[in-house]
């Protein structure tokens, strides 16, 4: 599946009610083949629906979610242009910043360049959608924009996904970015194994019957403290995978940690990760007891790495 198109965008705004291939062609002043052409892919996104009166056939919105959330958005801000709004890097810049972010955090998660960063954010500041403080974010006022974004790239990442594998469930997921976990072994271009599937190459055996890997459209690698955070971004209350988070950064000791932990939002979490490795003493219920990781951070040779935060 792809991004909405602008002419997509105008004929969704066309069918609120139930409107004919011939009607929409005329308004947008296309033939019909092409106008059936952007209304087939209007219903592929979930964005449109056909619908049967005797033998007529006329194309609506659908009920989804994501197209009652655009729908909420095109009658609460009727004036701004959406064209101005649903490129693709507009949407991957708004569905990062749901917290405060400088442009240098924003282009390394997008993988956009800064210099088109710049340009996005400063389009956006001028039509009040993004606000600044120390960083960039969504204006409150238009939240109901940035619900839609969720739940529309939650439309595309699961049925992309089902594609590639359909027994695959994602665990996380921020724009067209997601982490899931399969029962088989998948090779693919956008797909990138990860957490502790990954470990095995630090010499930390771990023995699992499922394979986690990361979807991501940039062209780049996966680096050790993505694979410390997507361990604990696959099960954050869990106990064996922040043990596991633990074993990785204390072989590794990468140092840019905290960087790409405010790329994921979990900084906090981290942070508390961090301290029960410098303090050696049990400080969250998703951390296990100090005896219990000492046992094994011994097995793996890495107590001799001290953590100091």
């Amino acid at each position: 599946m792809s991004m909405i198109a602008n002419t997509e965008l105008k004929i969704f705004q066309i069918i609120s009610e139930p409107t004919s291939i011939k009607t929409i062609a005329k308004t947008m002043g296309i033939n019909n083949s092409t106008a059936s052409r952007y209304t087939d892919r209007l219903v592929k996104n979930g964005l449109a629906q056909k619908v049967r009166k005797g033998k007529k056939v006329f194309v609506t919105r659908s009920d989804s979610v994501h197209a009652q959330e655009l729908t909420t958005f095109i009658r609460e801000f009727p004036n701004l242009r959406i064209s101005d709004i649903f490129s693709y890097s507009t949407l991957e810049i708004l569905s990062v910043i749901k917290t405060e972010k400088n442009v240098t955090q924003i282009s390394l998660i997008t993988g956009l360049s800064k210099t088109k960063v710049y340009k996005v954010i400063n389009n956006l500041t001028k039509i009040g959608v993004i606000l600044k403080s120390r960083g960039y974010y969504v204006n409150p006022n238009h939240r109901v924009l940035q619900k839609f974004i969720d739940v529309y790239f939650s439309y595309l990442n699961f049925y992309n996904l089902k594609v590639i594998e359909p027994n695959s469930i994602i665990l996380w997921e921020r724009g067209h970015e997601f982490l899931f976990k399969s029962k088989h072994p998948i090779t693919h271009k956008n797909i990138h194994l990860t957490a502790t599937s990954k470990f095995n190459q630090y010499a930390i055996q771990i023995f699992t019957a499922e394979y986690y890997y990361y979807h991501t459209n940039h062209p780049r690698k996966l680096c050790t403290s993505e694979y410390i955070i997507h361990t604990i971004l696959a099960e954050p209350q869990s106990m064996r995978n922040n043990m596991y988070a633990c074993l990785l950064y204390q072989k590794t000791m990468p140092k840019d940690i905290f960087q790409w932990a405010k790329a994921y939002d979990i900084q906090d979490h981290i942070k508390v990760l961090m301290e029960f490795l410098e303090k050696r003493k049990k400080n969250a219920n998703f951390v296990p007891p100090w005896e219990e990781y000492r046992a094994m951070a011994e097995d793996y040779g890495v107590m001799k790495n001290k953590v100091k935060i």
